[in-house]
């Protein structure tokens, strides 16, 4: 387990934390020490998501109360660099994480605060290395479900049977995905057994699922997260679906196939990434100014 790598990247700790306008604060009342609020698992076009950066972007501002988000496609940060700086353009009230999850040999692995993509393919192990050389962190999304043994499709992969020897930084204990209930149970005992920081995050593949999952830390910001997920200062929460939610997931489950290759062909013996064979991205104007770095 990985403890003490607290050396805060300079691109987070330079931002304010978002703060309200005098319009739109609360009464005064006790602070609370918890006070931020983060989806660290969401997903976009640049992957296998149904909303673009821009309409997501647009939603965590109107309709969430979180202060912290992670775009985390499959296999790319694309997205997420987009997001950082769109999210800066428009000055929305949160800040935006640069992350990606990873398709590893053993299942799949998120990286946070990244500054380059770290392959797919590679060893679970080797993955949660590269991404920490580049001052990152790791967390085991969904560990404990895989929906390969009935589907043979590569949406799930969970990473549960070698966990306990990975130097992840936290363990998803709360994933928002519908009927994920059995799972996130397991994943929260294995996480409490084993002492690593337990977070919520959505993996939300509809910009309604923004926020269903979060991560309360102390702070507001990124780098306030960042403290907080390496001295285990987080807590896990969650929100309920509506029944327009579950509809609107329903019918994105139902045309999944339609946009995402169900079955990955093998190259050498081994499974392509999820990446491999999706269609390029719609192009966002956004994405057609040079982000800065």
């Amino acid at each position: 387990m990985r403890r003490g790598f607290d050396s805060p990247l300079a691109k987070y700790d330079s931002e304010a934390c978002p703060t309200a306008s005098p319009s739109d604060s609360p009464p005064p009342r006790r602070p609370d020490p918890y006070s931020g609020k983060a989806d660290l698992h969401l997903h976009t076009t640049y992957s296998d998501g149904e909303p673009s950066v821009a309409a997501l972007l647009e939603h965590v501002a109107a309709r969430t109360d979180l202060t912290v988000i992670a775009i985390t496609d499959h296999d790319t940060i694309a997205g997420a660099e987009v997001a950082r700086w769109l999210a800066r353009e428009r000055a929305y009230p949160f800040e935006v994480i640069v992350g990606e999850e990873v398709t590893t040999r053993e299942g799949h692995i998120v990286g946070l605060f990244l500054d380059t993509a770290v392959p797919p393919g590679l060893s679970a192990a080797a993955t949660v290395a590269a991404i920490h050389a580049q001052g990152g962190l790791a967390f085991a999304p969904h560990p404990f479900f895989n929906d390969r043994p009935r589907r043979d499709r590569r949406k799930m992969d969970s990473i549960g049977q070698v966990l306990a020897g990975l130097p992840v930084d936290a363990v998803e204990v709360d994933n928002s995905t519908p009927f994920l209930e059995l799972a996130n149970l397991r994943a929260r005992r294995f996480a409490a057994r084993h002492g690593w920081p337990a977070i919520g995050a959505s993996d939300g593949h509809i910009a309604r699922a923004a926020g269903k999952s979060f991560t309360r830390f102390p702070g507001c910001g990124a780098a306030d997260l960042r403290r907080a997920i390496l001295a285990g200062t987080v807590a896990p929460g969650a929100a309920r679906y509506s029944p327009a939610d579950l509809l609107a997931y329903l019918r994105f489950w139902l045309t999944y196939g339609k946009r995402v290759p169900l079955a990955l062909p093998r190259a050498g013996g081994a499974e392509l990434a999820l990446g491999a064979l999706r269609p390029s991205p719609p192009v966002e104007a956004e994405a057609l100014i040079e982000l800065p770095r």
